[in-house]
This record gives C-alpha cells, sequence and structure tokens, in this order.
C-alpha cells in the first residue's frame, strides 16, 4: 500500500491544486489551479490571493514623490518638540511644492497646496513666508486656512471635502492636537479610525497629507523617530512616513529624520538659516559647488546684478536663487546694496 506524500513532499504545483490540505480533509477552494484575477475582480478592487509566481512577475510602478526620495505620495506625520521649528519646515515645504522650487536641496512634484494653520496667527504665516520666500509669486497655488471647525465624528468628511474643492497634491495639518483639541491621542480605539480613514483618503484622491504633531517626551540621544510621536502605537500602522525634528536648546543645528515603508531610514544634518529661517541640510551649504557656485560665476561676470537679471543669467526660478542668495549673504560670500548683490 503506497503512502500518501506529506504536505512537504508534494511540489508547489500539487500543493495549489490538491483537494486537500495536510489533515487530508477536502477544500473545494483547491480543487482547481490558481487562476489569476478575472479583469471584474481587478477593477471591483476586492482583494485575492496570489501564486509565489504571479507576485514575482508583477511589474509595479515606482512612486510617486511629493519631494524626491523624502515624501512619497501618502500619509506622514512630523513630529518634534514644542518651539523645535516644525511649521517653519512644514511652510518651506508647502511653498516649495506650490512653486516647483527644491525643497532641502531635493526636487519636488509642483502642485496646489492646501496649508491647515490651526494654531498660529495669520500675521504669523505672513511673516514666515515673506522671510522664507521674499520672491514668491502672489499668484502661487499655496492656500492657506487659519481654522477647520467640525466635531471629531465629522473631521474627516470634512477634510475630505476640503479636498475635494481645492484638489490639493499636499495638505498640511498644523498642528493634529488644533486638529483634534480636547480628544485623548494616547487612546487606540479613538486614533485609529481617524489615522485609518485620512490614510483612505489619501489613497482615493492621490493627495497627500502631512499632520504635525508632537514628541511625547524631551528628545534624547536614544531618539526614535517612531516611538517619541504621541500615540505613536495608533499612528504607526496607518502612515506611511514618520519624521522627526530634533534640535537641543540654544542650538541652529539639528536632525531631520525618518522612517518610512518608500523611503530609506535617513537622518539629515540640518542647520536653521537665521536669514532665511529655513532649514538646510548642511551639505547644502558647500558653497564651492552645485547652484552657489553658479551663482559666484554669474555674479563674477555681471560685477553686479539683481535678483530678476541672476535669475535669467543662470535660467533658474526666482524663488529658488532668492533662497540661495539669503544662504550665501548670512555666510559673508556675497552682499547686497539697494536690491544689487555683488560678490564679497
Amino acid at each position: 500500500m503506497s503512502m500518501k506524500p506529506t504536505f512537504q513532499d508534494r511540489t508547489p504545483e500539487e500543493v495549489i491544486t490538491s483537494p486537500h490540505d495536510r489533515t487530508g480533509y477536502t477544500d473545494l477552494s483547491l480543487t482547481r489551479e490558481a487562476q489569476p484575477a478575472t479583469e471584474e475582480e481587478s477593477d471591483s478592487g476586492h482583494h485575492r490571493a496570489y501564486t509565489l509566481k504571479e507576485l514575482l512577475e508583477m511589474d509595479f510602478p515606482e512612486p510617486e514623490w511629493v519631494v524626491e526620495g523624502i515624501m512619497p505620495q501618502g500619509l506622514h506625520v512630523l513630529g518634534g518638540r514644542p518651539k523645535v521649528g516644525k511649521s517653519l519646515l512644514s511652510l518651506d515645504l508647502a511653498a516649495c511644492v506650490a512653486q516647483g522650487i527644491p525643497f532641502m536641496g531635493r526636487e519636488v512634484t509642483q502642485g496646489v497646496v492646501l496649508y491647515l494653520a490651526l494654531e498660529d496667527p495669520l500675521r504669523s504665516v505672513q511673516a514666515r513666508i515673506q522671510r522664507q520666500h521674499p520672491s514668491i509669486y502672489s499668484n502661487s497655488p499655496l492656500i492657506i486656512r487659519d481654522g477647520l471647525k467640525a466635531k471629531p465624528q465629522d473631521v474627516l468628511a470634512v477634510i475630505r471635502s476640503e479636498i475635494d474643492v481645492q484638489r490639493p497634491r499636499l495638505m498640511v495639518i498644523d498642528t493634529f492636537t488644533a486638529l483634534l483639541p480636547g480628544v485623548d491621542q494616547n487612546k487606540g480605539g479613538v486614533m485609529a479610525p481617524i489615522w485609518s480613514g485620512l490614510h483612505s483618503i489619501t489613497k482615493d484622491t492621490g493627495c497627500s497629507i502631512l499632520v504635525i504633531d508632537h514628541h511625547r517626551k524631551p528628545a534624547a540621544d536614544a531618539q526614535d523617530v517612531v516611538n517619541d510621536v504621541s500615540g505613536a502605537t495608533a499612528k504607526a500602522s496607518s502612515v506611511d512616513t514618520i519624521y522627526g525634528l530634533y534640535k537641543a536648546e540654544e542650538k541652529s543645528t539639528g536632525t531631520f529624520a525618518m522612517r518610512g515603508r518608500e523611503v530609506e531610514d535617513q537622518e539629515i544634518s540640518v542647520t536653521l538659516d537665521s536669514s532665511s529661517m529655513t532649514w538646510q541640510p548642511h551639505s547644502s551649504h558647500d558653497f564651492s559647488s552645485g547652484q552657489f557656485a553658479q551663482i559666484q560665476d554669474a555674479l563674477r561676470g555681471l560685477g553686479t546684478a539683481n535678483n530678476k537679471q541672476l535669475a535669467e543669467a543662470m535660467e533658474i526660478n526666482k524663488g529658488s536663487l532668492s533662497r540661495h542668495l539669503r544662504v550665501l549673504e548670512s555666510k559673508g560670500v556675497v552682499r547686497e546694496h539697494d536690491g544689487e548683490f555683488s560678490l564679497v
């Protein structure tokens, strides 16, 4: 009498097509070979099982980036201690995406940005934009909202409505605490549906959402970009990327850290530029290369020039050029007089 082959003895094809599981009981769902999804099944969005062969033969598109290599399309959280500079970083990001100019030296995908300034007065937001992007065009697609009145149970519907009306590429919520005042973020049963709902909105609309949040403890040497965020357990399962901004008191240098599904774990050393009030990666202060070198070469040829003349000579965006000029000026490389720039 021949022995029935064990589960381990069967080939992958036999395992898939066998009408019996390892215990010998009949499973009618396995009485036929695995078939690829029909067009109707694929279009309906239903989940299905895939064979390993099917999975390995799939071609997946590259991620869509809001900021190349840093922020893919999806739901993201930026955490940090109070007054560390989170709003400065997020407003700079919003203005860069709206203008289509690099953020922290990385290319962006231009589009409408909806910025929910739920904590800071509009006067402060205006002053920051004028300082960070003095040459920003007034018709740049950056929309600022200074309030979003909604009960906790209505927040997701209101956010979805705003996105449907404005159709932004990026929405910034500054801050999550101001969005849901009085709600205990450590209650997973309350938070999980909200974060899951936000994630669904990003998938349904294609709009990325960056939520500004607080770290629940003072940043220490053993910083953890995920666990430092308030209510991390409920958020980690839904968000695509968690960012952390760390800065010691009385210092202008810090670390911009990130961990996510599509981005590599990174810790970027950054400096808060006192002139433009923007966070700049240390590598961007290499004045002997890149756009900094091009600006200096252009000024050597022109002698003196204003922002517009330099931008035309270099064929670059005036907003991006203005920020680089401010960095060079703050470091004593160029000087400005009556709107004209020259080398020191």
